[in-house]
Parts: structure tokens; C-alpha cells; sequence
């Protein structure tokens, strides 16, 4: 009996540590409007008011955003959109 309490524990244990992890998006944008460095400065600096933790990494030859966050698709499009930016569906 004292064993399955201390694997009941483990396993609830197990279930709340999980919860701190946070679910990670992958967004590839296409940005047309990209035309220097500037922009992609100006394009990260909108996504990061509306997640401040998230990996942008902008390629200007391709004009492509790339986006790890947590903050939804739509979210991360509004602020490209409000930062002065055209985003494409792919």
C-alpha cells in the first residue's frame, strides 16, 4: 500500500511540474515589405510587445520572418501588420 502512495505521489508530481512548460509555436511569415535591416528591427521590436521572450530570426534576401512563441499566429501578424508591414498568407 505504501508503494502505491509513493508512485500516486510521483505521478501528481510528475503532472504539476509539466504544467510550467509553455507550448512553443513555429511561424514562418512571408514579409514583402523588407527592405533593410530597419525593418527587421522595427519587426522585431512589435513582436516582442506582444511576446517578449520569443526567437525572431528575420532574413532580408528571402523576406521571411521567422517566429518560436508562445503568442498565437494572429497575434504575431497584428503587430508585424501595426509596425507598418505587409504580411502574405504563404
Amino acid at each position: 500500500m505504501r508503494a502505491n502512495r509513493n508512485l500516486i505521489k510521483i505521478k501528481a508530481e510528475s503532472i504539476l511540474s509539466s504544467t510550467r512548460y509553455r507550448l512553443i509555436m513555429a511561424l514562418k511569415l512571408h514579409v514583402p515589405s523588407i527592405v533593410c535591416s530597419g525593418c527587421g528591427d522595427t519587426i522585431t521590436e512589435a513582436i516582442k510587445t506582444v511576446e517578449p521572450e520569443a526567437k525572431i530570426d528575420v532574413d532580408l534576401a528571402a523576406k521571411t520572418v521567422t517566429v518560436e512563441a508562445q503568442a498565437s499566429e494572429e497575434s504575431i501578424k497584428q503587430a508585424v501588420v501595426a509596425s507598418g508591414h505587409t504580411v502574405l498568407e504563404a
